[in-house]
C-alpha cells in the first residue's frame, strides 16, 4: 500500500459524508464502492475491496447514501435520488484523470451503481456486482462486469441468473451454499473461504489491463 494517502470527506447530504482515499500517484485508477443495506465499506466484503484497491495504488471512493436504503426501496424512486447524489460525488473525483474506473457494489447498492454507470457511460466503467437485485439486470446486461451470487440467494434466483448468463460481457461466479450475504450460515470456515474467494476476485479484476 502506498504511504502517501490523503483522505477527503465529501458531503453527501443530511450530515452524511463519502470518503475519498486519494493516492499521490498522478496516473492510476479509481474504485468506487456502493454499500448495501446495513453493510457499509467497513464490513468484510467491501472492506477488502477497498484494501485490494489501495494495495494496487488506486484511489478509492467509499460512497455514503443520503438516507438509509432497505430492500423495500428496490426499483423505487429513492434509488434514483441516491444515484443522483452518487453521480455528483463520482464526478467530483473525476476532476483527476484516471486510466480506469471500477465500481464495486453489493445488494441494494448494485442498483445505485448500475444507474450511475449508465449516466457516466457503461463503456467507461468496470463493475463487480455482489448479490444484485432483479432491477440491476438491465445494467448488468450493458456492463463489462463480474456478478457474484450465492446458490442460496433468496432474491437473485435462478430465473435472474438465466437472464444474465445470456450475455457474453458478464462473468458469473456462483458461490456454493452461500446466502444473500455471501455467507454460509453456521459454518465460519466456509464463510471465510467465500471471503477469500471474493477478495481474490477483486485482486484479479483490478489487475486486468483491458
Amino acid at each position: 500500500m502506498h504511504t502517501c494517502l490523503t483522505v477527503v470527506k465529501i458531503p453527501t447530504g443530511r450530515g452524511k459524508v463519502s470518503k475519498f482515499y486519494c493516492q499521490q500517484s498522478q496516473e492510476n485508477s479509481l474504485v468506487a464502492i456502493f454499500p448495501d443495506e446495513n453493510y457499509n465499506s467497513d464490513r468484510p466484503l467491501l472492506y477488502y475491496a477497498k484494501k485490494a484497491a489501495l494495495i494496487e495504488g488506486y484511489d478509492v471512493l467509499c460512497i455514503s447514501y443520503r438516507r438509509k436504503l432497505t430492500w423495500r426501496d428496490m426499483g423505487l424512486y429513492t434509488i434514483d435520488i441516491e444515484a443522483d447524489s452518487g453521480t455528483d460525488i463520482v464526478r467530483k473525483c473525476l476532476k483527476k484523470t484516471y486510466k480506469r474506473i471500477f465500481f464495486v457494489s453489493k445488494g441494494i447498492g448494485t442498483e445505485v451503481a448500475g444507474i450511475v454507470s449508465n449516466r457516466l457511460g457503461y463503456e467507461k466503467i468496470r463493475n463487480i456486482f455482489l448479490s444484485p437485485t432483479y432491477h440491476t439486470i438491465k445494467h448488468i446486461a450493458n456492463s463489462r462486469c463480474i456478478v457474484v451470487v450465492g446458490t442460496n440467494d433468496s432474491i437473485f434466483t435462478q430465473n435472474c441468473i438465466s437472464k444474465i448468463q445470456e450475455h457474453r460481457n458478464v462473468e458469473f461466479i456462483s458461490i456454493k451454499d452461500a446466502n444473500r450475504h455471501l455467507e454460509v450460515p453456521d459454518n465460519i470456515n466456509k464463510t471465510m473461504e467465500v471471503l477469500g474467494q471474493v477478495t481474490g476476485t477483486y485482486a484479479r479484476f483490478f489487475k486486468e489491463l483491458v
